[in-house]
């Protein structure tokens, strides 16, 4: 019986087609399928998307969908991930060292990962030694460590030196890398060096992650990124410390690019932002459509000079020394931001995060229906006071929210001291007229919520597949409304409720197929009515046979609430 063997160009289809689904097991086997799947496609594309493999990581190494992952399967975990890394850095090293020439297939090259590989606790032993056998024996670069009151320490993996010695190998063959990511560890600074080099060979590059900003701080860096790296569209710097130039460095960076070339920027801790770097990025006006910025005393005055940026499309605003009330400090930002959200037409994805006047900049625009989003996250941190909005005197607020009906993700937290009963009825009503929600989450909103918001929020969100809410004194006369949520996949009351054995089990028999896989979590159950642990069996039991769902349920005794501390004898 003859076979026939598709065409080499189907198979490159094929290939192609998983790697843009980033099915990264389907595309292994196919690899391993045969020399022709695999030189059809198979290798190139899985190596093309290889930091989409389930190892890298260190893959689930502690957990998986089945419960803790035995120590030895975490140690296998880490030895293949080992030898991915060891597979492309070989092929990096000249031809037929390996079957293929992995390292040419390469679009992301993720030196965090490296160093997470390098730095895991069961990288050692057998790993090391095959990771770095042969023609990697070179990149087994050592450094002596600092004697402690016990003696002498044995030296360790010179992470740095092994990491820069990588790059500038795997550089120098990957000339199709798209991608480039520093590690994120103090003193670790591998591209203030390292750009100067690989700049030149990363003429594909479209999207820099920078773990320490210093490495712009450098205006030869800039240059020599900006003149060889034409198509670099997107920006990450983790952060940027003690750098009184910061603002400066990064706004000329910003303003020697092409002029509306950069797409997307994000910082995720201090980078010392300010003016400059605010006003810089209006050179990209037109083609900025995503900016997560994280900003603190030094860039609050500078928030007006984003105003031009209008196009964007996802946003994100962070306060790293909150609280800034604008309305009371700072009139002209405020102004300015008003007028900026007026114009953002399309964004679509807002996140704000420590901005206790957000109702000021955020209610005219939402008023107005100058943009429809599809998710909203306000919020802020529970380490500081008076980072949080206010639930009391915000009533315009809450009413022109309510226009925002295409919410499909709603993350809510406000601060409800002093709050009257009308004000949480306001917020709630507002809420339940987002009919197209699917994600809710108000823990830090529905402090003073009770049963009937939350029967009003089951019976008018039908569509809700993820539920958070605080709420007191929840008992089972809300379970019947719950079970018309007929697509929730998720649940949490972390408030005090008073759910019975029975309530809950006659909730779990009225699970429909679209509850499967639903996560019921009561953070906490009062003492007095809590079920057993025999009971909580029971549910659980029951739970995972309705809708393969899991039930977390942990019983505090209020008696093991206060531990006596050594001066309470005294």
């Amino acid at each position: 019986m003859t076979t026939t063997q598709l065409p080499v160009d189907v198979l490159h289809i094929v290939a192609n087609e998983l790697a843009e689904q980033q099915d990264f097991s389907s595309l292994y086997r196919c690899a391993i399928s045969g020399s022709y799947f695999a030189k059809a496609g198979a290798i190139q594309n899985l190596y093309r998307i290889c930091n989409y493999s389930p190892v890298v990581g260190g893959g689930s190494e502690t957990t998986s969908a089945d419960g803790p992952v035995a120590v030895g399967e975490q140690e296998s975990i880490v030895q293949r991930w080992a030898i991915l890394w060891r597979s492309i850095v070989l092929s990096s090293l000249g031809q037929g060292k390996t079957l293929f020439p992995y390292c040419h297939f390469l679009r992301v090259l993720d030196l965090r990962d490296l160093l997470f590989l390098l730095d895991d606790d069961k990288f050692r032993g057998k790993i090391p030694d095959y990771f770095f056998a042969g023609d990697l024996a070179h990149l087994r670069i050592l450094v002596n460590q600092p004697a402690t009151r016990k003696g002498w320490r044995k030296p360790r993996l010179d992470f740095k030196q092994i990491i820069l010695a990588v790059a500038d190998a795997i550089t120098r063959q990957a000339i199709k890398l798209e991608v480039l990511t520093e590690p994120v560890a103090p003193g670790l600074d591998l591209l203030s060096a390292g750009l100067i080099q690989w700049s030149p060979r990363l003429s594909n590059l479209q999207f820099l992650q920078i773990g320490d900003g210093v490495a712009l701080g450098d205006e030869a860096v800039q240059d020599l990124l900006i003149q060889s790296c034409p198509h670099l569209t997107k920006l990450e710097i983790y952060r940027w410390m003690n750098d009184d130039k910061s603002d400066a460095s990064l706004a000329r960076f910003f303003r020697r690019l092409p002029a509306n070339t950069l797409t997307s920027f994000q910082n995720e801790s201090e980078c010392g932002i300010g003016p400059e770097t605010c006003l810089a990025l209006s050179t990209h006006a037109l083609s900025l459509t995503s900016l997560d910025l994280a900003v603190g005393n030094k860039g609050i005055p500078g928030l007006g000079g984003l105003k031009s940026c209008i196009n964007l499309i996802t946003l994100t605003l962070s306060d790293l020394d909150a609280p800034h009330h604008l309305e009371d400090t700072e009139n002209d930002v405020l102004a300015d931001m008003i007028e900026w959200f007026s114009a953002c037409k399309n964004l679509k994805h807002l996140t704000l995060h420590n901005f206790p006047s957000a109702p000021k900049f955020l209610g005219p625009a939402f008023k107005a229906e100058k943009f429809m989003l599809d998710y909203l996250q306000i919020s802020g941190s529970s380490t500081r006071q008076g980072v949080l909005f206010r639930l009391r005197d915000n009533a315009e607020f809450h009413l022109a929210i309510m226009r925002q009906t295409s919410l499909k993700t709603l993350l809510l937290a406000c601060d409800t001291e002093g709050s009257a009963s009308q004000e949480t009825y306001l917020l709630c009503n507002a809420i339940t007229n987002m009919r197209r929600l699917k994600k809710l989450n108000l823990a830090r909103a529905s402090d003073f919520f009770d049963e009937s918001h939350i029967v009003q929020i089951c019976q008018y969100l039908s569509d809700l597949e993820e539920l958070v809410l605080d709420a007191y004194h929840v008992t089972d006369a809300v379970l019947p409304q719950l079970s018309n949520l007929i697509e929730l996949k998720s649940v949490t009351f972390s408030g005090y409720t008073m759910f019975s054995f029975d309530g809950l089990n006659k909730y779990v028999e009225r699970l429909q197929p679209g509850n499967t896989g639903l996560m019921i979590d009561i953070v906490n159950p009062i003492f007095e009515s809590s079920m057993s642990e025999r009971e909580q069996a029971v549910v659980r039991r029951n739970l995972k046979k309705q809708a393969d769902g899991t039930l977390i349920y942990q019983v505090r005794d209020p008696a093991d609430a206060y531990q006596p501390s050594d001066s309470d004898s005294d």
